[in-house]
C-alpha cells in the first residue's frame, strides 16, 4: 500500500486576500474621497486618482475600468458593514425595531462622518442613498416580524406596512442628508431624536391602519 501524503487540492484551499492588493484598493478608495470632497465626481479621472495616491496610472486599471467602478464598490463594501452591524441586533418589542435600527445606521454614520458626508450628498453617489434606504426598509420589516407583537393591536395589512416603511425610510435619509448640508447643526443624538419623533406618528398610524 503507498504510503503517499495527499494534499487538498489548490483550487479548494482558501486564499486570504493580498496584503498589497487590499492597502493599493485602500489608497485609491482614499484618493477619490479625498478628491471628491474637492470637485464634483464628474471632474474626477483615473489619473487625478492615482496621481493623489502616488501610484502608477496603469495601477488604477489592474484594479478597476474606470472611477464610476471605483465609487461604486466604496459604496457597497459601506453598505455590506452596515448590514452586518445591524444583523446583531434584536429587537425585545416591535416598536423597537426601526428606533434602534435609526440608532444603529447614525452611530455608524458618525463613526465616519467625512467620509458618508461626501458620500450621501454627492449627486454621484446615489446608489449610497438607496442602499442605505434599502436596508433600514427591508431590516426594520425584517426585525419587526421577528420581534414579538406588544400587545396585538397591530392592523395594519403587509401592503400598508410596506408602503409606510417606504415612506418611512427615505424620509430618513433625505433627514440625515440635510443634515449634511448643514453643517451637522445637531449632535447625533439629537439627530436621533428628531428623527423618531418624525417617523413615530407615521408608525402609529400605519400599524393602527384596518384594511
Amino acid at each position: 500500500m503507498s504510503n503517499t501524503k495527499t494534499t487538498a487540492s489548490p483550487s479548494v484551499v482558501s486564499k486570504k486576500p493580498d496584503r498589497r492588493i487590499l492597502r493599493t484598493r485602500r489608497m485609491l478608495r482614499d484618493a477619490l474621497i479625498s478628491l471628491m470632497d474637492e470637485k464634483e465626481f464628474s471632474q474626477i479621472t483615473a489619473r487625478d486618482v492615482t496621481e493623489r495616491a502616488d501610484l502608477n496610472r496603469g495601477t488604477f486599471y489592474l484594479h478597476y475600468n474606470s472611477t464610476n467602478e471605483l465609487l461604486e464598490s466604496i459604496c457597497r463594501d459601506l453598505l455590506k458593514e452596515m448590514e452586518e452591524a445591524i444583523d446583531v441586533f434584536q429587537p425585545k418589542q416591535r416598536h423597537e425595531s426601526l428606533k434602534s435600527i435609526v440608532n444603529h445606521i447614525v452611530t455608524f454614520i458618525e463613526q465616519d462622518r467625512t467620509l458618508y458626508r461626501i458620500l450621501l450628498i454627492n449627486m454621484h453617489s446615489e446608489a449610497m442613498v438607496q442602499g442605505i434606504a434599502h436596508i433600514l426598509l427591508e431590516k426594520g420589516l425584517q426585525l419587526r416580524s421577528q420581534a414579538p407583537a406588544d400587545d396585538g393591536s397591530i392592523h395594519a395589512t403587509d401592503q400598508q406596512l410596506i408602503y409606510s416603511c417606504y415612506f418611512i425610510t427615505y424620509g430618513i435619509v433625505a433627514v440625515i442628508r440635510q443634515w449634511f448640508r448643514r453643517g451637522c447643526d445637531l449632535s447625533a443624538n439629537e439627530l436621533k431624536d428628531y428623527i423618531y419623533q418624525f417617523v413615530s406618528p407615521v408608525i402609529t398610524m400605519a400599524t393602527d391602519i384596518r384594511s
